[in-house]
């Protein structure tokens, strides 16, 4: 009689367990999921951030350069007078 309870205890064990593992396996998988995810959001927004500055920078730097800038523009429009005219 022990040696049978003992035996249905293990029995309800593996059972339980083995549907627990049922259970809990696809939330696991998709929490590994989700995870992959978010390292990849992650990885997107350290892209995009680095895009931001870099744009940031080059504005800066047209700013600092503007007259020259202008300068460029000017002649270019003398150039193409010329041309314009000569046509």
């Amino acid at each position: 009689m022990n040696s049978l309870r003992l035996i249905i205890v293990f029995i309800s064990l593996i059972a339980v367990s083995g549907g627990g593992l049922f259970l809990f396996l696809p939330k696991y998988h998709d929490y590994q999921s989700l995870r992959a995810e978010e390292a990849g959001k992650e990885n997107e927004l350290a892209r995009k951030e680095e895009y931001y500055d870099q744009l940031e920078k080059l504005s800066l730097e047209i700013e600092n350069n503007q007259e020259a800038i202008d300068k460029i523009n000017y002649a270019l429009a003398k150039i193409r007078a010329c041309l314009h005219f000569s046509i």
